[in-house]
């Protein structure tokens, strides 16, 4: 453990400073590389749209943001390799990556 996580624990400070460090994460924006960690469920998580199973070979690829609707948590990538990409996918299983 880095001295910053032993400052931040011993101040009681380390779930405020995880919670924080994931609300960044999560704070995706158009033209960011994501990666597609997992499926999702249909509907999971207020997310306002179906999962079908095109989407399934996406999982583990990266691509890029090109429109997001926080409202409905619909995110649309545009992906690096070939195949379709007129899907919505839940942000909650986005990742933001480097190029």
């Amino acid at each position: 453990m880095n001295n910053h996580r032993k400052k931040l624990k011993k101040f009681g400070m380390q779930k405020e400073f995880d919670f924080w460090k994931d609300n960044l994460q999560k704070q995706l924006r158009v033209g960011d590389v994501v990666v597609l960690t997992r499926k999702a469920e249909s509907h999971e998580k207020g997310w306002q749209n179906s999962w079908v199973t095109y989407m399934d070979e996406r999982v583990g690829q990266k691509g890029r943001i090109f429109s997001i609707n926080p409202e409905t948590h619909n995110v649309s990538i545009h992906f690096f390799s070939k195949g379709p990409t007129q899907y919505y996918y839940p942000d909650f299983v986005l990742k933001r990556v480097l190029e």
